[in-house]
């Protein structure tokens, strides 16, 4: 007899058709740790195109939220506080940004100053002075009668005439060797009109020593016979004592120059000009300024260094 199904039935046999054998279960197999190992890949690490793009997009995505939420914090100021206040605020921020780095100059080796003193420069010989005599004469005259030559004594008056003369000299330093043209300069520049001028001042003081003077003289008791010997002796004592007088008075006058110490400090930190510099100057010396036409300087002006002045020469 035929089996008869149900129409459920004819749908489950179907399914149970369809549906693959079950497996029986299997271990998982273990690894050989004694092989050696599989090649892993790294993916999009730092070492890979892939993760320099990650990170860059990275980057970018935060300095948009950053940007985005900035925006945000200022249009929240303005609104509370009013643009002027919140530009004012952005433009002290900066500014506090941005200070200047102190940074430490390089010191230049800077030369000392030259002291020129004067001492020894300038020297002076005080000379002695001459001397003579002139409207001599003696009372009496003639010897009186009857009186022995030994009791004939006599007064003589006179002049004496006194001659001073002062030798002075000068020795100026003079530039030494090893400086630069700059330096060199300086130093001239110095001894030049300074330190000669300052002397040039010593040596009028010390020549007020110089001269020629007349003083009157009257001698009482003189024999006649040593009235020449005594004009002499009296011209002698006149001269020595005035020569005294006016060598002092001429040496304060000269040291009253260095009253304070007279010293002059040449700074020697400067620099010679380049002479790139130089040729240029040199070479727009002189130069014609050319004239609308093409032409040369219209006749009579003058050509060269003959219509420009010579420059003036550094003592």
């Amino acid at each position: 007899m035929p089996e008869t199904t149900s129409e459920q039935d004819q749908q489950k046999k179907p399914e149970a058709a369809t549906q693959p054998a079950r497996q029986p279960a299997r271990e998982a197999p273990q690894p050989d740790w004694e092989a050696s190992p599989p090649a892993l890949s790294l993916g999009p690490g730092l070492g890979s195109p892939d993760g320099f793009e990650k990170r860059l997009a990275d980057s970018r995505q935060q300095r948009g939220a950053n940007r985005q939420e900035r925006v945000q914090t200022l249009t929240a100021m303005q609104r509370q506080f009013g643009n002027q206040h919140v530009q004012r605020f952005m433009v002290q921020r900066q500014s506090a940004g941005r200070a200047p780095v102190q940074r430490e100059e390089k010191k230049k080796d800077v030369p000392p100053p030259v002291k020129i003193d004067e001492v020894g420069v300038t020297q002076v010989h005080y000379n002695k002075p001459t001397f003579t005599t002139k409207n001599e004469k003696a009372d009496p005259a003639a010897p009186p009668k009857g009186v022995k030559p030994e009791d004939d004594l006599v007064t003589v008056t006179g002049t004496a005439v006194c001659v001073f003369t002062a030798d002075v000299k000068i020795d100026l330093p003079h530039v030494p060797e090893g400086l630069t043209a700059c330096q060199a300069k300086r130093v001239k520049d110095a001894i030049d009109n300074k330190l000669s001028p300052h002397e040039d001042q010593h040596k009028a003081a010390m020549k007020t020593y110089e001269g020629t003077v007349e003083e009157a003289f009257t001698i009482t008791g003189v024999k006649r016979a040593g009235i020449t010997a005594a004009l002499n002796a009296k011209a002698k004592e006149i001269a020595d004592r005035l020569q005294g007088e006016r060598q002092t008075s001429a040496q304060k006058l000269s040291d009253a120059l260095d009253t304070p110490p007279f010293v002059v400090n040449v700074d020697m930190d400067c620099e010679d000009e380049k002479a790139e510099k130089k040729a240029s100057e040199e070479g727009g010396e002189g130069a014609q300024a050319e004239m609308a036409g093409g032409e040369g300087a219209p006749l009579g002006a003058p050509t060269g260094a003959e219509g420009s002045p010579a420059p003036a020469e550094n003592a």
